[in-house]
């Protein structure tokens, strides 16, 4: 994986000509081998084949630069390349242990530098990502404070390990990590605006790394003061955001905040 990344990076420097993305862009995709077959000695294929695509490289690497992301920056960050291995390995008994997991069943996996996330998807998500690509671009480009979740790079992953198995086929996402700063952040919700079943389980609490919810966020009596014009500037944007689901047909979203306690 982290072969092929470092491959869609390079191509989609060495393609880009100008400042122009064009309709094609958006739909863009590039393949990439990265095993190659073997055959035994008794003539019978028995090999194994990984196959990584890479997605619209030249729109997302557009917005990268639109966040000051270098390609450098980007490929020194997304390693180690032991756990991509593992990924491309399928083995996962290893690789949950250097993630968490969501609701979804996706795994996450931060960077050392926690500047990005890699997140798998499934392929619903990855279907409707591409879908609406052209109209994320445009939101971040016109919006760059927007709140939603910056994507840097959208992939696809095929592996097959004998000629008579089925391929397996994993989607994942490279996201800017939310939570990147120099403060320690002490708690964590995720905020929906709803209060049904907006609590956590008493088995949870105390777990590590925990996201709390909204009436976890009431019971703690939790409140964020912000100066007047900001907060004029914070729910001009999340009208702005909430208008994009909207448009693209997105109802399942939530504010992730994350909260410091000064000592």
């Amino acid at each position: 994986m982290m072969i092929g990344i470092r491959m869609s990076v390079k191509s989609a420097a060495s393609n880009i000509s100008d400042n122009v993305l064009y309709n094609r862009d958006f739909k863009v995709k590039y393949f990439f081998e990265l095993l190659p077959k073997k055959i035994g000695q008794d003539k019978q294929q028995i090999y194994k084949v990984c196959k990584f695509q890479d997605y619209a490289p030249n729109v997302f690497q557009k917005i990268r630069a639109l966040y000051n992301i270098t390609d450098d920056e980007y490929l020194k960050s997304i390693g180690p390349d032991q756990l991509f291995s593992s990924l491309v390995k399928g083995d996962f008994n290893s690789f949950t242990q250097l993630t968490s997991t969501g609701k979804s069943g996706s795994f996450f996996y931060y960077t050392a530098d926690g500047k990005f996330t890699l997140k798998t998807i499934n392929r619903t998500e990855f279907n409707h990502l591409k879908q609406i690509l052209k109209n994320y671009y445009e939101h971040l480009q016109n919006n760059k404070n927007t709140l939603i979740i910056k994507f840097f790079g959208l992939h696809k992953i095929k592996l097959r390990m004998k000629k008579s198995m089925n391929e397996q086929i994993v989607c994942f996402v490279i996201m800017g990590n939310v939570f990147h700063t120099r403060k320690y952040i002490n708690e964590k919700f995720d905020l929906k605006g709803s209060k049904y079943g907006r609590i956590t389980k008493q088995s949870l609490l105390k777990s590590k790394g925990i996201t709390f919810k909204d009436l976890d966020f009431i019971n703690k009596s939790r409140k964020l003061n912000v100066k007047n014009n900001q907060y004029v500037e914070f729910m001009n944007i999340i009208k702005k955001d909430a208008q994009f689901f909207e448009e693209n047909n997105i109802i399942d979203y939530s504010l992730l905040v994350g909260i410091h306690h000064k000592v």
